[in-house]
């Protein structure tokens, strides 16, 4: 029987249900994000102010949002404003429809600033700081529970007023995602989750508590349909940086310039319906499969790519620097530069095969669980005949041996073209 705290804290604190819920991701983040293996763990306090421009930086993108509001006056001048948290350059597409897009005061709050107002500027600071230091015994804090409730009114008020038209979030898992739908659900304005690359997991809970779910492509759809997601709330608008793809033939498949990608675990376990727990040995463990695989080929060293909250120190030290080298190239370089691609469920995938480079997914599995005990799923399960994957050493041997490429007709399922978000615009109508 596998045990764990939030499932735990929910059965005894029946009452407490709904606050449980709000705050499951800020508590797992508090419990499981730790480890060397992280370039910000959090048990260093000083990583937290990292963590929180990390996540500032990675909400604004490379966007030159109308914009990141520097000045309260043009958020409460401004017409038909939307509320956007969502990845890459989708806000310049949002402002192109019409709309003004603003990030949320929970990315936006600065000390000694009026952007939304002192007060709430004030409050959602004060609050941050709480959810900062959660640990099961202020999780049912009065404390928290007037501060959360004083952020809620003031946030349901100011989304209220007429000029707000909607909420765009990058994801419904973190506490103010989720309060915010709560919000803009009750005051019957819609909220949208702009999916933010190719799915690790689908179910019917994640991805699922906003109004409405965009994705990149039919097939993405397809999976969430499959899972249980309700098909009128699934809409498809491609990549804003993919408007157009040149799906040629992939042309590069040799072994000169090899990147590896790395087998990355989350900083809180991102299921609702279920518990994930991983072990991080397995994430050394891939890369010694890939090297003994890549070794008697003659291969005598590759490029090593890490997630961005990944530490490239602990990687050296665990698996040394002869073979594996760090890559810090933009991914755009990287891939330019690699003859192939090798590496796991990931976006990288799709941004390979545009790119020109083969990718060979390598994910090892045991009774349909890949390493860090998630279920594959497609196009990275080996259920589509045009895209090898491989499951075990002998099989990534056989598709290297071979070079079966992968069918970049796959691009056209996972990756719609042109971009459009039109959609918006008539669903923030009706």
């Amino acid at each position: 029987m596998a045990f764990y705290i939030y499932d735990y804290l929910k059965e005894t604190n029946k009452p407490e249900a709904e606050l449980l819920d709000l705050l499951k991701y800020e508590l797992d983040k508090s419990i499981y994000y730790f480890g060397e293996h992280f370039i910000a763990p959090l048990e260093h306090p000083v990583n937290k102010s990292m963590l929180k421009k990390t996540a500032r930086n990675v909400g604004a993108g490379s966007v030159r949002l109308n914009a990141v509001i520097s000045q309260r006056g043009r958020l409460l001048k401004s017409n038909n404003i939307i509320i956007s948290s969502a990845y890459f350059n989708l806000n310049n597409e949002i402002n192109d429809l019409g709309f003004s897009a603003f990030l949320p005061v929970w990315m936006n709050a600065l000390p000694g600033k009026d952007i939304y107002g002192s007060a709430l500027n004030h409050n959602c600071l004060e609050l941050k700081g709480h959810l900062d230091n959660l640990t099961t015994s202020t999780i049912f804090s009065n404390q928290l529970r007037k501060s959360i409730n004083k952020f809620r009114d003031q946030f349901m008020e100011f989304s209220r007023k007429p000029n707000i038209k909607a909420l765009i979030l990058s994801n419904d898992l973190g506490f103010f995602e989720r309060l915010a739908i709560g919000i803009f659900r009750k005051i019957g304005k819609p909220s949208f989750v702009f999916l933010h690359g190719l799915p690790g997991r689908y179910n019917k809970f994640d991805d699922n508590r906003a109004d409405y779910l965009i994705v990149w492509g039919n097939k993405i759809r397809d999976h969430y349909i499959a899972a249980g997601v309700k098909p009128e709330k699934i809409f498809v608008s491609g990549h804003p940086f993919y408007k157009t793809i040149d799906a040629k033939k992939v042309s590069r498949f040799d072994f000169r310039d090899i990147l590896i990608i790395t087998k990355s675990l989350n900083g809180a376990p991102p299921l609702t319906n279920g518990t994930v727990l991983s072990d991080r040995g397995n994430l050394i463990l891939y890369l010694i499969s890939i090297r003994n695989v890549l070794t008697p080929l003659g291969i005598k060293s590759v490029r090593l790519r890490l997630h961005p909250s990944e530490n490239p120190e602990w990687y050296s030290k665990m698996v040394g620097t002869d073979f594996f080298k760090i890559d810090r190239l933009t991914l755009k370089d990287s891939l330019r530069k690699s003859t192939l691609v090798i590496g796991p469920t990931s976006t990288v995938f799709l941004e390979a095969l545009i790119a020109g480079v083969n990718y060979i997914c390598y994910e090892p599995e045991k009774d349909g669980l890949d390493l860090i005990n998630f279920p594959l799923v497609p196009p990275f399960d080996g259920s589509n005949p045009g895209i090898p994957v491989a499951k075990n050493e002998k099989d990534l041997g056989h598709i290297l041996a071979k070079k079966i490429f992968t069918d970049t007709d796959i691009l056209h399922e996972y990756l719609r073209t042109p971009f459009s978000l039109d959609f918006i615009s008539k669903l923030i109508e009706n």
